[in-house]
């Protein structure tokens, strides 16, 4: 469990908590392949109480899921969702809301009734359907926010001693509520359901297939926009590094997300995870989690980072949560800058 989240004009933001897996044939986190764990740096080294819990990244069959996410399935046009609280299927159905500004993600939402979480989702899908991407949050209600992202990969042939290049979006989901005014009657506004706030940017990727296959890469050009004082305010967040890791025979991976920095102490904040797909691996799809907050530490590299007018107490920093997804194609050296920058 998180603690709760205090920020500046904007109500009491709500922490994730895991969820259990039922039985289902797409995903049963609870029966995994393998348990990726990711060990969180504390915001507050000096701090003894400030032990951050790790991030498992759980890897079954030709998926890879982090959070509270049970299954997912998405076919370019339905999303179909199984995360707790969101409904009363086995794995329920959401409804189309366009289309995330800028990128080719399509935008997803549900809620069983008016007094019951609201949840958006973000889906993207590779040209052939070789690997699909999703990424689900509720804004928070009761002292806990749920949200989760997933990848799995539907065809795989790994190239023979490659070197692979990939850019193109990153959408994510962060647990800053945005309203579903008019809440519902007769209700306190403490327990009104809310919406999660949407975070886009740009991600690249290298991948090496020779002999112990590896992975890395760095996400930027990540913003937000959040309501301060009544003003939606754009936020331009901070960048981070995927870090070298494994990947596994089959193509999937996951390793940690660390904050850029320049003096070489960069502190761990969460993890990424995914899966290639395609013939000769010509995309990729993965998963962000950014835990406890850090990747919203004071920076010392860049202590006036728009990200702290946000920020009114200690607490703040540790309870800030994001889900990511990025699905793309495989670039060559000469146009990967092209592809990143290009619009949809």
């Amino acid at each position: 469990m998180h603690k709760l989240l205090g920020m500046v004009s904007i109500v009491a933001l709500l922490a994730a908590c895991a969820s259990t897996a039922e039985d289902d044939p797409l995903v049963n986190p609870n029966d995994p392949d393998t348990v990726i764990t990711i060990d969180v740096d504390p915001v507050d080294p000096t701090d003894p109480t400030d032990t951050p819990d790790p991030i498992d990244i759980v890897v079954t069959g030709e998926t890879v899921t982090v959070g509270g996410i049970r299954a997912a399935e998405y076919d370019g046009s339905t999303l179909r969702v199984n995360i707790a609280l969101d409904g009363t299927a086995s794995i329920d159905t959401y409804d189309p809301d366009g289309g995330v500004t800028g990128t080719n993600y399509d935008r997803f939402t549900t809620q069983n009734n008016g007094l019951s979480r609201f949840f958006t989702a973000l889906a993207g899908e590779s040209a052939g359907g070789e690997v699909f991407a999703v990424v689900a949050i509720d804004g928070g209600q009761f002292n806990r926010f749920l949200g989760g992202a997933t990848v799995t990969q539907t065809d795989y042939d790994a190239p023979e001693n490659a070197f692979v290049s990939y850019a193109g979006d990153y959408v994510g989901l962060l647990n800053v509520p945005t309203p579903t005014d008019p809440g519902p009657t007769g209700v306190s506004p403490a327990f009104f359901p809310r919406g999660g706030t949407e975070i886009t940017g740009n991600v690249i990727i290298n991948a090496d297939f020779g002999p112990g296959a590896q992975v890395e890469g760095g996400i930027f050009n990540r913003e937000t926009t959040v309501t301060i004082n009544s003003t939606p305010t754009t936020l331009n967040l901070g960048e981070v590094v995927l870090v070298q890791s494994d990947i596994l025979e089959n193509g999937l991976f996951g390793g940690p997300v660390e904050q850029i920095r320049i003096d070489g102490n960069a502190p761990v904040i969460g993890s990424f995870s995914g899966a290639f797909g395609g013939s000769d691996a010509a995309f990729v799809g993965g998963t962000i989690n950014l835990g406890k907050g850090l990747v919203f530490q004071p920076d010392p590299d860049n202590p006036d980072a728009d990200i702290q007018v946000l920020l009114d107490d200690p607490a703040s920093i540790s309870a800030l949560q994001e889900y990511g997804i990025f699905v793309m194609g495989a670039c060559h050296a000469n146009n990967c800058a092209a592809v990143v920058h290009a619009a949809p």
